[in-house]
């Protein structure tokens, strides 16, 4: 038999009983279909997909055994060039240069042998049924799983096919329903087969990857009796089984039926052919068309579709965004994902072919998300340790769960002769009221990202700033950029204070001493101040008086108090060039505000607030009868 010729090849075929039977109006399409493995018990249907990520191909792990003939498969590589996400707007997907090292499959597999499947042949027949429409399928089935069911140990499929029609009789009769099927499957999203034009005399000895060719044949490749049949040819690629190949077979019965049916049939076959096994038993209410005994679904269900999703070859995606020298080490950025199922992905990142770190896609990337949907937690960043000179960096996006990367960028870097110290230089210091302030500019010679100052009084942490505000005059002196500048407040007690600053190294380093200083700070002053009037209107109060701060000559706010409850914040900024001749802090510090009040009697309390805290003085306390 010509199955027995087809070796280390893995056959599932559907063997559709075409049930003959004659009703009023001549031939009636019955349709059963039955399956044994060669040891004669039904084959089992795996009731979920195997939890191994389906991968991608090797261009170094792969090479394909067909009737003792060994063929090693050309290798897949990633075309030149590298295209950067840009800092805003979505993520495209790179097309990065070829790395001379790695290999573009990483790591390599050892293992490169076809795999071995004991056959399994579709047995029932072409037997004579009862009159009238389809056949029913005995039994009641429970919805299993995804859908779906995988043919041996296969993990992912070609994704990108043509299909090519062998020159057998009714062949040409056959392309309409041939274009149907693959329209069909197309539509899936999840594979893509073209047909070629024209027929071929015969299949070639060796089978051509991403090649499925399908034939007319009344002479069972399987086993007999039969009425259809398909196999799925593989390899081992990255310690994976790939269907790197197929062929389907019909039989020219068929033609005697109706469109539909021949349309099932196809689709039925390159569905083996795509990697796909028989599944026999409901999915979401439905049965699926690669159901080995039902005629229900002309396309593709659901579960089908989930099926060729789960093969669909899943190489993860990313890119890498950006390399830079930081001094000693390099800085990468950028994102991975899983090619579909959305497994975590780890990056590599090879430094002139060696393998230098291992990175997790985690940080958050909304871009991404926008684009693809599949959340944020995508992105890359890292700074990794290195010599001085020149390298090419290499980043792999890298599954996890399965021996599957994919590059997704080679860049060149510089990493310069040191960890240069931070310069910089304090250039005011001042004391105030229990605080001290001191300004600058400080910057790091590795990088032209701002970098933190940090602020010592009398030998101790007292606070820490970004210096990040714009001084053009750093940039013209260093081409470092502008936002270099500081001004920091931090608390200090009253009294003389050495206050010192400090430029902080990134990623790591020498912390330099940039300068220390001696500053006055001032005790905390409890404001002073005068309620010169309180009188009492129709329903309401006036009140008028000046407050100030010993500290400082801007006006203050004052808190009016009804009845012991807080009414409102008035500015006491008038003008009282007569408090300015006496206490000489700046003549607005008047106040004065007239507040409405129901009839009756009410104390009115009126405090100074301090600035910018401390003790709020109450200025006084006055009752009045308010008249209606």
């Amino acid at each position: 038999m010509e199955h027995l010729q087809i070796h280390k090849q893995l056959v599932v075929c559907l063997s559709t009983l075409l049930v003959l039977g004659l009703s009023s109006s001549g031939l009636s399409p019955s349709f059963a279909e039955t399956m044994t493995d060669e040891s004669g018990s039904p084959p089992s249907v795996e009731s979920e997909p195997p939890d191994v990520e389906p991968p991608q191909p090797s261009a170094t792990d792969s090479s394909e055994e067909v009737q003792g003939q060994t063929e090693t498969a050309p290798p897949e590589s990633p075309s030149d060039g590298t295209t950067d996400l840009p800092a805003e707007g979505p993520p495209v997907l790179p097309t990065p240069a070829v790395p001379t090292t790695p290999p573009t499959s990483e790591p390599p597999s050892e293992d490169s042998e076809v795999d071995e499947f004991p056959a399994q042949v579709d047995s029932g027949g072409l037997v004579e049924g009862p009159e009238g429409g389809l056949s029913a399928f005995p039994g009641t089935a429970a919805v299993v799983g995804n859908g779906f069911a995988i043919s041996g140990s296969i993990r992912y499929n070609n994704g990108n096919y043509v299909l090519r029609l062998i020159d057998s009789p009714g062949i040409g009769i056959l392309r309409a329903s041939v274009i149907e099927a693959i329209n069909n499957i197309n539509q899936t999203g999840a594979v893509t087969i073209t047909l070629a034009a024209g027929t071929i005399p015969a299949k070639p000895a060796i089978d051509v990857r991403g090649e499925l060719y399908l034939e007319v044949s009344a002479v069972s490749p399987c086993s007999a009796p039969w009425a259809g049949c398909g196999v799925a040819k593989t390899a081992r690629e990255d310690n994976l089984t790939k269907a790197i190949s197929g062929r389907a077979w019909v039989h020219p019965l068929v033609f005697d039926y109706g469109p539909n049916i021949r349309k099932h049939v196809i689709i039925h076959e390159l569905g083996h052919a795509l990697g796909l096994s028989h599944f026999d038993s409901q999915y979401a209410g439905q049965w699926q068309l690669m159901n080995k005994g039902r005629y229900d679904s002309l396309v593709l269900a659901s579960g089908d579709i989930a099926g060729l999703n789960y093969l669909k070859h899943p190489r993860p995606t990313g890119n890498f965004d950006s390399l830079a020298d930081t001094g000693s080490s390099f800085s990468v950025s950028g994102w991975a994902m899983d090619g579909i199922h959305n497994n975590a992905v780890s990056v590599h990142i090879y430094v002139n072919g060696v393998m230098k770190a291992t990175l997790p896609a985690s940080t958050s990337r909304p871009d991404v998300n926008r684009v693809y949907g599949r959340g944020a937690n995508h992105g890359f960043a890292s700074k990794l340790t290195q010599a001085p000179g020149r390298y090419t960096v290499c980043a792999y996006a890298k599954h996890n769960t399965t021996p599957l990367s994919t590059p997704i960028g080679c860049k060149a870097v510089v990493v310069s002769n040191a960890n240069k110290t931070p310069i910089g230089n304090v250039e005011g210091a001042r004391g105030g009221v229990e605080t001290a302030t001191v300004s600058g500019w400080a910057l790091d010679q590795n990088t032209k990202a701002s970098i933190s100052v940090h602020v010592y009084v009398d030998g101790r942490y007292a606070g820490a700033s970004l210096a990040k505000s714009s001084r053009p005059d750093v940039d013209r002196a260093y081409k470092m950029g502008a936002a270099h500048g500081f001004t920091v407040t931090v608390k200090a007690p009253a009294g003389s204070r050495s206050v010192c600053v400090y430029a902080i190294n990134t990623p790591a380093g020498q912390n330099p001493l940039l300068s220390c200083r001696k500053v006055t700070v001032l005790i905390n002053r409890v404001p002073i101040g005068n309620i010169e009037s309180v009188t009492t209107q129709s329903r309401a109060v006036a009140v008028r008086g000046w407050t100030l701060d010993p500290d400082t000559t801007a006006s203050l706010s004052v808190h009016v108090y009804i009845d012991g409850r807080f009414s409102r914040a008035i500015s006491a900024n008038g003008n009282r060039p007569d408090v300015n001749r006496v206490h000489t802090m700046g003549a607005l510090h008047g106040y004065s505000a007239t507040i409405a009040l129901s009839p009756g009697q009410h104390q009115v309390c009126l405090y100074a607030i301090n600035s910018p805290s401390g003790t709020n003085p109450l200025l006084g306390c006055a009752i009045r009868m308010v008249p209606k």
